[in-house]
């Protein structure tokens, strides 16, 4: 999901909150990104500018319930006009790199795009559910076969924090004992599973897609994430995909209808 959304734009952004923050608005006007796969830093092609919003309700915040209060519902939107633009396939990511969801024909992005994304959140104690359904709407230049290409993403994700620490909302987990083993401190262990899919199939009516071309992807993730201080984490994944029609993955010409990628990640952020 997180490759069809802006990694990074430049504009303006109003926020604000409601009732206690039990409601919580944003509303900003931006350059216009494509997607990510386009690029980190898509230079801006016209001179159209992008609306985006985003709306948070956690309506039991302030009830005292303790199994509810954290429960989260939110909806995010872009809007904004394209000039033009040529829209890239969709790949796995920054690691594996492969495209899983090719474009046969190069769709020209002409008109305008919306994207909408439904999110949900709920946590308690150690553990966690968050849940994000997306769905992207392209205006494409006139052909007699289609006047648009519509994209559908989302995932399931749960954790739980073996160690007992409380999952925040957003942010760092922080241990309860840093990592020291001179004191004995073993930091924070966390445990995670995810369920995600994006499917490109409403391209197949304009040849955008092909029926020998892939159009849905599932992925299946297992992790461990160790939290050695809020700051410092090592995660170790195991990724899953799997597709609806065989792709060439990795090196060679071998076709494949799955590809397992395992990877360790330390990130330190200050």
């Amino acid at each position: 999901l997180n490759r069809l959304a802006p990694a990074h734009d430049v504009g303006f952004l109003f926020k604000g909150d409601f009732a206690e923050k039990i409601v919580e608005w944003n509303l900003g006007v931006y350059n216009g990104a494509i997607g990510r796969d386009v690029g980190r830093n898509t230079v801006d092609t016209n001179d159209e500018k992008d609306v985006v919003g985003r709306l948070f309700v956690t309506p039991f915040k302030n009830s005292g319930m303790k199994a509810v209060e954290s429960m989260r519902l939110g909806f995010d939107f872009t809007a904004g006009d394209r000039d033009s633009t040529a829209l890239a396939g969709i790949t796995t990511g920054d690691l594996g790199g492969v495209t899983v969801n090719p474009l046969a024909a190069t769709p020209i992005a002409d008109g305008m795009q919306t994207r909408m994304l439904f999110n949900f959140h709920w946590g308690y104690g150690p553990g966690a559910i968050r849940a994000e359904y997306a769905i992207i709407k392209t205006d494409l230049i006139d052909t007699a076969l289609q006047s648009d290409f519509e994209i559908n993403a989302a995932y399931i994700q749960g954790t739980y924090i073996l160690t007992g620490e409380t999952k925040p909302l957003e942010g760092r987990i922080k241990p309860n004992a840093n990592f020291d083993p001179m004191t004995g401190g073993w930091g924070a262990w966390e445990l995670a599973a995810r369920y995600a899919f994006i499917d490109t199939s409403d391209g197949e009516d304009a040849a955008l897609v092909t029926t020998t071309q892939n159009q849905k992807t599932t992925e299946i993730t297992v992790g461990v994430n160790w939290w050695m201080t809020p700051n410092v984490v090592l995660r170790l994944d195991w990724e899953h995909f799997g597709f609806d029609e065989d792709i060439v993955v990795g090196t060679g010409d071998s076709l494949e209808d799955k590809q397992d990628i395992f990877y360790l990640r330390w990130q330190i952020d200050f």
